[in-house]
């Protein structure tokens, strides 16, 4: 399991983006993708970030979860979905 995430601001925008989250085959369906996602949007309040942001393959079957842990399609082509959760 892996995740890498930027939480800080960058001059004045506000938000923590994450850079890459994967969990092995083996820890899938136990609630660990969720655990990590409510972690780093937990984490985002207490730096008062107003937003998280992800990048993910379009057809990545996490991206189901994303949109379930409340992230938004903002820009989407035949590779990429852009995604946003505001905070």
């Amino acid at each position: 399991m892996c995740a890498l995430v930027y939480l800080g601001s960058v001059g004045k925008v506000s938000h923590s983006i994450i850079n890459a989250i994967h969990v092995t085959s083996a820890y899938r369906n136990f609630g660990i993708g969720k655990w990590i996602l409510s972690y780093i949007e937990a984490r985002a309040k207490l730096l008062h970030l107003s937003q998280v942001k992800l990048r993910t393959f379009y057809t990545n079957p996490a991206r189901r979860l994303y949109l379930r842990h409340g992230f938004q399609d903002v820009l989407v082509d035949k590779n990429w979905a852009f995604m946003e959760k505001k905070l």
